[in-house]
C-alpha cells in the first residue's frame, strides 16, 4: 500500500497524464501531449509533481522520466534535494511533529515505515533513480548543454520553472517525448503563453494557487495574503465598493452589510496598503498565479509586419551576440530619424545549430577553420558582406574568422564601463520596432528587467539574462550614435 497526503493538483495532474482517447486507426494514444500546471506559490505543484512521477514510474514498466531545470546543479540541488525529503516523509510526519500534533518519536517511527526511497536504486554520480518493481528509471538534469537535452527521448519530461528554457529546445523536447509536465509561476511573459500551445487540443492548463494547497504552512500563507491590495477584494473585485471608499470604509456600522469574509479581507487589505506589504505584481504571480506585467521591465517596442520592414529604404546594420550553449542572437536592423527597426535572424546556439546537422555537414562546415561554423551560418542567413556587423567583443578570434571570410567590416563592439546603462538610456529615447516574425526579439524586451535587491528594490543595472538580442540592439544603436547618425545625446 502506497500512501502520500496528496492535494488536488496531484490528482488532476495524474488524471491528465493518464487520460486516453481513440485515433483515427482506432488505437488508444495520450489525450494530452503537454500538460501545463500555472499558478501562485506553495500550490503545491512541485510536491504533486514528485507523487505523479512516482506513480508514473511505480505503475508502469520500462519508462523513461527527466526532470529537467535550466543548470543541472540547480536541479540536483534543490529539486533532487526536495525529491529526497519528500519520497523520505512522503505523509508529512516531521511536520506534524514541528507542529506539536505527535511526538518526535512516533513521526520518526512512522517515517521510517513509510518511506518510499525503498523502492529505488539510486546512482549519485548520474542523479538517476530506478524503480526495482518496474525498471522505469528517472533522471534529474539540466540545460548545460543543448545537444545532451535535444538528444533526450523520454516518455515524460517535468519542465521546472522554465524561465530560461528557449522555445528552439522545448521544440526538440516535443519532437522527442511523448508527454511534457510545464510548471511555472507566470512572472513573466513566456512562448508558452504564445504561439498556439496552449490553444492545441493536445494541451491541458491546470491552475492552482496556495489556496488549492491545504499543507501551505501558515507563515508562507501569511506572507502570500500581505500582497493583495484593496483593489483586488472581493467586495471591489465584485463591485460593491469603489476602492477609494473602501480605504475608509466603516467596519462597525457597516452599511453595505458585507459579511464577515469579506470584512476580514478588507481589512487585511488596509492593512497591508498602510504597512507597504501590498503588491498587485507580487499577489497576481504569486498569489492568484496569473501573469502580469514586471514592474521593472525596461522596454516596450512595438511589433510591425514584415513588409512593412522590407519597404523601408534605409542601409541595414548588424548586430551579433555570440553564443555557444546560451542563444546566438544575430539580428538586422535600419534606422530612420529617430526610429530603429529590428528583425531576428538567429537565435539559435551553436551547439543547437550543430544537432540539426549531419556529421557529414559538421565536418565539412568545421574542417578548414575552427569557427566555421559562424562563416557558414552568416552565408546561410545572406548577410551582406558590405554592411557593418557590429559583434559582441568576447570573442575576437570569431571577429577575425568573419572578416577572412570576406565580411570585412565585422567588428567588436565598443564597450567602454558603463555603456550597458548608457546604451540602454539610448534605446529609451528611440522609437524601436520589431518585425512579427522576431519572436525572441519580443520576448526579450517584455522581459529584460532591471536587477532587485534582496529587499526587492529595483537597481540601476539590468539583470544579466533575456539579453541575446538586446546586447546586439546596443550595439547597433551605440555605434549608430558614434558616427552620427543618430544625434540624440
Amino acid at each position: 500500500m502506497i500512501n502520500f497526503n496528496a492535494t488536488t493538483v496531484y490528482s488532476d495532474t495524474y488524471t491528465a497524464l493518464n487520460e486516453r482517447i481513440r485515433n483515427d486507426k482506432g488505437k488508444f494514444i495520450v489525450k494530452y501531449k503537454i500538460i501545463c500546471q500555472e499558478g501562485s506559490s506553495r500550490s503545491s505543484k512541485t510536491w504533486s509533481n514528485f507523487q505523479v512521477i512516482f506513480m508514473f514510474v511505480y505503475s508502469q514498466h520500462f519508462k523513461s522520466v527527466a526532470v529537467i531545470r535550466d543548470v543541472a546543479k540547480d536541479c540536483h540541488d534543490i529539486l533532487e534535494v526536495d525529491w529526497i525529503k519528500w519520497i523520505s516523509d512522503p505523509m508529512g510526519r516531521m511536520k506534524q511533529a514541528e507542529n506539536g500534533d505527535i511526538p518526535l518519536s512516533e513521526a520518526l517511527k512512522l517515517m521510517q515505515k513509510e518511506e518510499l526511497s525503498k523502492y529505488f536504486i539510486r546512482n549519485k554520480q548520474k542523479h538517476t533513480w530506478t524503480c526495482k518493481k518496474t525498471n522505469s528509471v528517472i533522471q534529474f538534469t539540466g540545460l548545460d548543454s543543448d545537444v545532451k537535452v535535444m538528444g533526450m527521448t523520454n516518455d515524460l519530461v517535468w519542465i521546472n520553472e522554465p524561465y530560461a528554457f528557449s522555445e528552439e529546445i522545448f521544440k526538440q523536447l516535443l519532437q522527442r517525448t511523448k508527454q511534457i509536465l510545464f510548471d511555472w509561476n507566470p512572472r513573466e511573459a513566456h512562448f508558452i503563453n504564445k504561439n498556439g500551445y496552449k490553444a492545441r487540443k493536445d494541451t491541458i492548463t491546470l491552475h492552482s494557487t496556495f489556496l488549492d494547497n491545504p499543507f501551505c504552512p501558515e507563515e508562507s500563507r501569511r506572507q502570500l495574503l500581505s500582497y493583495q491590495s484593496i483593489k483586488f477584494s472581493d467586495v471591489v473585485v465584485s463591485g460593491l465598493i469603489t476602492v477609494k471608499d473602501a480605504k475608509s470604509y466603516d467596519f462597525e456600522e457597516n452599511k453595505l452589510l458585507f459579511t464577515k469574509r469579506q470584512i476580514k479581507e478588507l481589512q487585511r487589505c488596509v492593512y497591508n496598503e498602510d504597512t507597504n506589504s501590498a503588491s498587485d505584481y507580487h499577489w497576481q504571480v504569486y498569489g492568484l498565479g496569473i501573469g502580469a506585467e514586471r514592474p521593472n521591465r525596461i522596454f516596450k517596442w512595438k511589433p510591425i509586419n514584415y513588409s512593412d520592414y522590407l519597404s523601408i529604404n534605409k542601409p541595414v546594420w548588424y548586430g551579433v551576440d555570440w553564443g555557444k550553449v546560451d542563444p546566438f542572437g544575430i539580428i538586422e536592423a535600419k534606422y530612420d530619424d529617430g526610429k530603429l527597426y529590428l528583425h531576428e535572424l538567429n537565435y539559435k546556439s551553436e551547439n543547437g545549430i550543430l544537432a540539426d546537422l549531419s556529421d557529414t555537414e559538421r565536418y565539412q562546415i568545421m574542417k578548414e577553420h575552427a569557427e566555421g561554423l559562424v562563416v557558414w551560418l552568416f552565408n546561410k542567413l545572406g548577410i551582406q558582406k558590405d554592411r557593418p556587423v557590429i559583434c559582441d567583443n568576447n570573442r575576437p578570434a570569431k571577429v577575425e574568422a568573419l572578416r577572412s571570410a570576406g565580411y570585412e567590416y565585422a567588428k567588436a563592439a565598443n564597450k567602454p564601463q558603463g555603456s550597458i546603462l548608457d546604451g540602454i538610456d539610448l534605446l529609451s529615447k528611440l522609437e524601436v520596432y520589431y518585425t512579427r516574425e522576431s519572436k525572441n526579439i519580443e520576448y526579450e524586451q517584455e522581459n529584460y528587467s532591471y536587477a532587485l535587491d534582496r529587499k526587492g528594490e529595483q537597481l540601476e543595472e539590468p539583470e544579466d539574462v533575456n539579453n541575446h538580442t538586446m546586447d546586439p540592439t546596443r550595439y547597433i544603436a551605440t555605434t549608430l550614435r558614434e558616427l552620427g547618425i543618430i544625434k540624440i545625446i
